[in-house]
């Protein structure tokens, strides 16, 4: 699960929530749901607030301000970590707002075909650990084989937080498990030629991007995220 710090809701939104309380998401243009996505995913550094996946065009451009307004390619969805149909007064509060990958189960999802996880299994559930938690990378573990289980070295009511949040949002399906391995593996090779890259994996890039699945590794190699 991937750290999220929220900033200031964009002005324009607040505007909108300023004019008109009584909008909703779903009332929103397709260029303002495009300038939310931006907004988002350069907030979370460009990965998925649930599994930590890269997010952004599917043909290697960065950021949804590039191409047409309509017909974008890319692999974002607006979560709301607390589903719109049991709070609908959250509908448009930017703090309850993240941006996930698009999974198997989407239009423009990628991986294993019809494995849903992240924001399209999460439907109407409430998430017991959120993104936004400033805690929230503690209650979970990896292992060898790229799994995600909660830590042991948390409660036993804490590890069951960890234990359905990772249900509801599909964490350890095959193709989650598949990437985290081949991080851990790519991480392994770089502190082989140069230890300090432990203190570097958390930093975002020059473009202010996360590596794909950087809590995983941070997780196995016993370090927590600064």
């Amino acid at each position: 699960m991937n750290s999220i710090t929220k900033k200031h809701c964009p002005p324009w939104l607040s505007d909108i929530r300023k004019t008109n309380p009584e909008r909703t998401y779903g009332s929103l243009s397709t260029v303002q749901r495009k300038k939310l996505r931006a907004a988002l995913i350069e907030e979370q550094g460009y990965v998925c607030c649930f599994c930590g996946d890269a997010l952004g065009m599917i043909d290697g451009r960065l950021g949804v301000d590039q191409g047409p307004v309509t017909g974008l390619n890319h692999n974002i969805r607006i979560a709301h970590l607390k589903p719109q149909s049991a709070a609908p007064d959250l509908t448009l509060d930017y703090d309850n707002m993240c941006a996930s990958c698009e999974s198997g189960g989407g239009k423009n999802g990628r991986g294993v075909k019809g494995e849903k996880h992240c924001d399209l299994r999460q439907g109407d559930r409430f998430l017991p650990v959120e993104p936004t938690q400033e805690d929230c990378l503690s209650y979970f573990a990896f292992g060898t084989d790229g799994s995600i289980y909660p830590n042991p070295n948390k409660s036993e009511s804490e590890q069951e937080k960890a234990r359905e949040t990772i249900e509801i949002l599909g964490l350890n399906s095959e193709d989650l498990r598949q990437k985290r391995v081949a991080v851990v593996k790519h991480v392994h090779q770089c502190l082989l030629k140069d230890r300090s890259f432990l203190n570097r994996i958390a930093a975002r890039n020059e473009l202010g991007c996360h590596m794909p699945f950087y809590f995983a590794a941070l997780s196995y190699y016993g370090r927590s995220r600064t």
